[in-house]
């Protein structure tokens, strides 16, 4: 007790005079680490840094690898950002796999889904019949949003986007042999004056008509829908003009379409001489070769005037006008020349427009996958040209010739695309973190190929 009361005073009697008295003894919180525990901690140090790199490396990889295709497929055909993300995800998938990897047949489900699901949105949910018994087509049909949502509810940008993903998916579906749905996918487009003329990029449109001239029977359809692509061209661009019998005129600008479509109005002319009436078949004849001519001239006009350094590329925006372009459509204009005046019967001039494309073309066999079918073919019409003129020296010099020759589907890839093409494939195959396991497998082991897109997916059923 008089311990306690003691304690009580001194306590008492400290507060009094300024001293502080600690009831509890005091800790020390903070951590000390002897050299040895020091050492072990810096090496771990070490260790996480080095996981944090690779975990930094592996979002700089992922995040720029994605971003890569997405950009590649955004210039290759311009995404409007009111899509959806997950739609952004599907359009690059089909653009990708249709023009980086040229596997249009593995872009199908892509561009069929991309397609379905914004029919869906700007429909009001009500699914359309006509996706598989309007025409008694496949399943590969997909209904259209009409032309007066697309023009009055959405934005420009949205809607030449989705009028040229349905010429992309109508393009992709003859890879996959479905020509029935193909033509059925493009009758939407083109046969709706709408969106023909008021919607869609020109030259897309164009050739959506040369693809449905070509699927066509009828030689009166087919020169039909070609007429109908030229007279779009023409509204589309005035500066395009042609006289009453489709003849190019001198003052006309040129784009890659307009040619072709004057090409391909002369080959119709051409083949449909063929079923036509005796009396007609000059008179076609005539048409397809005067038209033929016509473009032939402007074109060489065009190639010597870009030799003379009077003009350059950059004067056909809308024409590829390089060199060896211009020198393969002019040999291929020729052939067809050849192939028409020997119909009408001037054999020794057909062969002479043959042999000057054989020379022409025969020294850019390695250079261009295009020289490759015109060279064959031409080759091929001399042999027979020949063996009707009994010259037998001059048939079997066509016909070694001709040994040996093969197509090429595609010229060599730039190192953009190669690269893009690359990373692409390891991408669907292992996601974006394969393309580090990758490199790391060919570091410190033996390389093995990338496979290809039918090796790890199937097509859509």
């Amino acid at each position: 007790m008089f311990s306690i009361a003691r304690s009580s005073v001194v306590a008492r009697h400290g507060i009094a005079r300024g001293i502080t008295v600690n009831a509890r003894p005091s800790f020390n919180r903070g951590l000390k680490l002897n050299a040895a525990q020091l050492g072990a901690a810096k090496g771990w140090g070490t260790v996480f840094n080095i996981f944090a790199g690779a975990y930094l490396g592996g979002v700089i990889v992922c995040c720029g690898s994605l971003y890569w295709l997405y950009q590649d497929a955004n210039e290759r055909q311009p995404i409007p950002f009111e899509l959806r993300f997950k739609d952004q995800i599907t359009a690059v998938e089909a653009i990708n796999k249709d023009d980086v990897l040229r596997s249009p047949q593995y872009a199908v489900k892509h561009y069929k889904k991309l397609l379905t699901e914004l029919y869906l949105q700007n429909s009001s949910g009500q699914e359309s019949s006509e996706a598989t018994d309007s025409d008694g087509s496949s399943s590969f049909v997909v209904p259209v949003i009409p032309a007066e949502v697309l023009l009055k509810e959405k934005s420009n940008g949205f809607a030449n986007f989705y009028i040229d993903i349905v010429l992309r998916y109508s393009r992709a579906l003859l890879s996959r042999g479905q020509s029935d749905a193909s033509v059925t996918m493009l009758r939407k487009i083109i046969d709706d004056e709408e969106i023909f003329y008021r919607i869609g990029n020109a030259e897309s449109l164009a050739q959506g008509c040369r693809i449905l001239s070509r699927l066509e029977t009828d030689p009166h359809v087919k020169v039909a829908y070609l007429m109908h692509a030229l007279d779009m061209l023409t509204r589309t661009h005035p500066t395009l003009r042609y006289d009453n019998h489709y003849m190019i005129q001198d003052n006309s600008r040129l784009t890659n379409e307009f040619i072709s479509c004057l090409n391909g109005l002369a080959f119709a002319y051409a083949k449909a001489s063929k079923s036509a009436p005796k009396r007609e078949q000059q008179d076609l004849l005539t048409d397809s070769l005067n038209i033929y001519l016509a473009n032939l001239k402007m074109i060489t006009s065009v190639e010597e005037k870009i030799a003379s350094n009077e003009l350059s590329e950059r004067h056909f925006p809308l024409f590829t006008a390089d060199p060896l372009t211009l020198k393969m459509s002019i040999a291929e204009i020729k052939a067809h020349i050849s192939e028409i005046i020997w119909a009408k019967g001037y054999k020794q001039n057909a062969i002479g427009w043959g042999e000057e494309v054989v020379d022409v073309v025969f020294y850019e066999y390695n250079n261009t996958s295009r020289a490759a079918p015109i060279l064959i073919n031409t080759l091929r019409n001399l042999v027979n040209m020949y063996g009707s003129m009994k010259d037998t020296v001059n048939q079997e010099r066509c016909q070694r010739m001709l040994t040996g020759l093969e197509i090429y589907e595609h010229d060599p890839q730039s190192w953009h695309d190669t690269t893009l093409a690359r990373f692409s494939k390891i991408i669907y195959n292992k996601g974006p973190l394969g393309i580090l396991e990758k490199a790391i497998n060919e570091r410190y082991g033996a390389p093995k190929p990338v496979p290809n897109l039918e090796e790890f997916e199937e097509l859509d059923d």
